[in-house]
């Protein structure tokens, strides 16, 4: 799966944040007229797959690019990758080796945390996310827990994972209690037969 990445130009810096939400909505729509299944988690960025609408433009991902952005028609900068982290390094233009500060606003938890993460990872000397990506799980796992997990999952290009449990967990099946006239002609014949 392929999926894009467009962000909103960099004239968005000098605008309020109701303007580029109100811009990433209008980018929202325009792409949802191309027929994309769209996303958004910020203002100034949108997120589709491209699988579905190669058909529709041009049979290849350039085609479906070159459709997004005449779609937009704003000044937009459009990338697309294996994961949504990879669509955004490439959409923002960032080129290897690329620093490690670039997974402070993308792991899902508080800047702070974010932060933290990325500044102890300079501190042990991981620059680039190429110097994470080289380290095991385990270590990851021991030093920082689930939120470097997270970093070592991006920073290996693979898609975050919302839950660590495979398979939705089951529901407890109810249980079936036979009525009273049942476990009574039951009872009883379990009697007869102890006799």
């Amino acid at each position: 799966m392929e999926i894009a990445c467009a962000l909103l130009g960099e004239d968005t810096l000098a605008l309020d944040s109701v303007e580029i939400a109100e811009r990433t909505e209008r980018a929202l729509r325009e792409l949802e007229g191309i027929g994309a299944a769209v996303e958004s988690e910020r203002p100034g960025e949108v997120f589709f797959a491209l699988d579905g609408l190669r058909g529709l433009h041009g049979g290849d991902a350039a085609g479906v690019l070159r459709a997004a952005r005449a779609a937009i028609g704003a000044a937009v900068r459009i990338a697309s990758g294996p994961t949504r982290f990879d669509a955004w390094l490439r959409a923002s233009g960032r080129r290897a080796p690329v620093p490690v500060s670039a997974l402070a606003g993308r792991l899902g938890v508080s800047e702070r945390e974010g932060a933290e993460l990325t500044a102890a990872l300079r501190r042990l000397g991981i620059e680039t996310l190429a110097d994470l990506a080289a380290l095991s799980p385990d270590r990851i796992a021991d030093r920082f827990g689930p939120v470097g997990l997270r970093a070592l999952r991006l920073a290996r290009n693979r898609p975050l994972i919302k839950s660590r449990c495979r398979y939705a967990p089951r529901r407890p099946r109810p249980v079936w209690m036979p009525s009273a006239s049942i476990s009574t002609t039951s009872s009883k014949s379990a009697r007869a037969r102890s006799r």
